[in-house]
């Protein structure tokens, strides 16, 4: 028996409203602290969460940077001999021109142009 309850203590067994009050608000208090404790787990369950929820952000991003880097090196690549190609297209081009042309004006027969 504690002491509050010891001075409240009316004989046989009873306890008078005073020591009811109390043992409610040891059990509010009880209840309380439980209720505290397990809002602090899920803010620090949530807040872990968070963390790993910006780490993943994170690594997409840094994943997705490379990528970008990785693309934009192959397409430059890709225009690079895209243009080299094409300079030899050209290149040929130039010289079936230079011939026809030349063919033109010393007047070979051939595919030059007029007459051919």
């Amino acid at each position: 028996m504690t002491p509050s309850s010891a001075t409240n203590f009316t004989g046989a067994g009873e306890y008078t409203k005073h020591d009811e009050a109390n043992e409610r608000g040891v059990m509010d208090a009880e209840r309380t602290e439980a209720v505290e404790s397990e809002l602090d787990r899920i803010i620090e369950r949530r807040a872990g969460e968070a963390r790993d929820a910006n780490r993943v952000e994170e690594l997409w991003r840094e994943s997705a940077r490379a990528h970008s880097e990785r693309r934009r090196e192959e397409l430059g690549a890709a225009w690079y001999d895209h243009h080299l190609r094409m300079r030899e297209v050209h290149a040929r081009l130039a010289e079936e021109h230079e011939a026809r042309a030349l063919r033109l004006l010393d007047g070979t027969p051939g595919r030059g142009g007029v007459g051919s």
